[in-house]
């Protein structure tokens, strides 16, 4: 194999045979079409922000329309070899973000929010390469560094238009390289379906056993009987009853930002149960000293975490279960229950989660820009109760969804930081495809 030779550039060291330009050599930038909000919703396919942010090629059909004259859809037409760039947002983190147009849109245009680079030469370069080199990190980069931030964050023209344009010398490595990185993107994108089919699955699962209208084997009678409750028809077998029949209430207490990684005694934060954990605790994300945990509150097995304070009425009180028997602490913020009957706690975890129950919590919420829940309110939920056996199959099923879903998600990460490493080096050269 011939060994790559490597030269230094305003990029960093490519191959030798490799070139770099910049975009104002190859492209005109024009701005796109701003138009009021009732010339949306009818008329002809627009391009929008949200669909430049979200794809690094522009999908078959445009489903935004936008009332637009014969001149204007001149003007701001989109053809094969375009490439759009979001330049004006709130935030930096949305600038700079890229979408190739890889055929022609007939009578569409584009978001007044992104830019159009139109090429002097359709043929200098492979879309595909372009496409995944202007969303490689060294470009987020770039425009990260060159935008600016008055009231809203921007790029200007002569700052686009200078960044640079690695090339491999020829369409065809360029073709390789792009083929190489969309077999990836189909992996990555085959395999976020199957999860999104896989929670699909698991919600309607929910639907049907958290409310009775399926029974497990074992556990149905041969000929069902229904009654009416407050949460509506439920078995026969099945009891409807508040959480302060159940058991009791208490609150946690201290564990600030600067305690939660203090030592190696696992904690929860208010905060956590929001953002790293749903229906019961699988790992710990804080782990305090025991002067801290001597200030906190020491879970039992079982518990169950409410969250007391959130930002939305539909999220208040989201709940976790703790199932595991070891010295453990819940920080401030925190409500817990503890069972004085024998319940399920991983069933508990789900049930109290489910919409007809979140939508119980959020009756009780009060606060608008701060939403809290009360130990009270919480005190009179209702849920719906089969037999602890009856609960304890029913989280098994969840729970074993819940595992092959976390594994298909655990290998999606893989996939895409094998994407973010093949970026890396077939961008660069550092690996040639021949």
């Amino acid at each position: 194999m011939k060994e790559t030779k490597f030269k230094q550039t305003e990029v960093g060291m490519i191959p030798s045979d490799w070139e770099v330009k910049t975009l104002g050599e190859l492209y005109k930038v024009h701005n796109g079409l701003s138009k009021g909000k009732q010339f949306f919703g009818h008329g002809y396919p627009f391009l929008s922000f949200s669909v430049v942010f979200n794809n690094v090629f522009i999908p078959n059909k445009l489903e935004n329309l936008v009332d637009s004259s014969k001149e204007e859809r001149a003007s701001y037409s989109i053809n094969k070899g375009d490439v759009f760039i979001t330049r004006t947002s709130e935030t930096v983190d949305e600038l700079g973000m890229s979408c190739v147009a890889l055929k022609d849109y007939p009578n569409a245009t584009y978001n007044g929010f992104c830019k159009r680079l139109r090429p002097n030469d359709v043929e200098f370069v492979n879309l595909g390469y372009l496409g995944f080199y202007l969303r490689s990190d060294f470009i987020r980069e770039w425009f990260l560094k060159f935008s600016t931030v008055t009231t809203r964050a921007s790029l200007k023209n002569d700052e686009l238009l200078s960044l640079p344009l690695v090339l491999p010398p020829t369409i065809e490595e360029q073709q390789r390289i792009a083929n190489a990185l969309s077999d990836v993107d189909s992996l990555i994108a085959n395999l976020e379906k199957l999860i999104a089919k896989k929670k699909n699955i698991k919600q309607g699962a929910m639907q049907q056993l958290l409310t009775g209208k399926k029974r497990l084997p074992g556990f149905a009678p041969a000929k069902p009987t229904y009654k009416q409750t407050e949460l509506g028809k439920i078995p026969t077998d099945w009891e409807v009853k508040p959480l302060k029949k159940i058991g009791v209430f208490s609150k946690g207490a201290g564990i600030s930002r600067d305690e939660s990684n203090s030592g190696n005694i696992p904690a929860v934060r208010y905060g956590e149960i929001y953002t790293k954990h749903n229906d019961y605790i699988k790992k710990f994300y804080s782990h305090i000293s025991q002067d801290v945990a001597d200030k906190s509150v020491k879970m039992q097995k079982g518990d169950l975490l409410f969250s007391a304070s959130g930002e939305t009425k539909e999220d208040i009180g989201k709940t976790i279960a703790f199932v595991d028997d070891f010295d453990a602490y819940a920080g401030g913020d925190i409500i817990i229950f503890t069972p004085t009957e024998t319940i399920d706690s991983i069933y508990m975890g789900y049930l109290l989660n489910f919409p007809s129950i979140a939508k119980q919590k959020a009756m009780k919420a009060q606060g608008d820009a701060v939403v809290h829940i009360t130990t009270d309110s919480l005190k009179k939920l209702a849920v719906c109760l089969p037999s602890p056996q009856e609960q304890t199959a029913i989280a098994n099923v969840l729970s074993d969804m819940d595992t092959e879903i976390s594994a298909l998600e655990t290998k999606l990460a893989k996939y895409r930081t094998l994407k973010t490493g093949m970026m890396q080096q077939l961008l660069t050269g550092k690996i040639r495809l021949v």
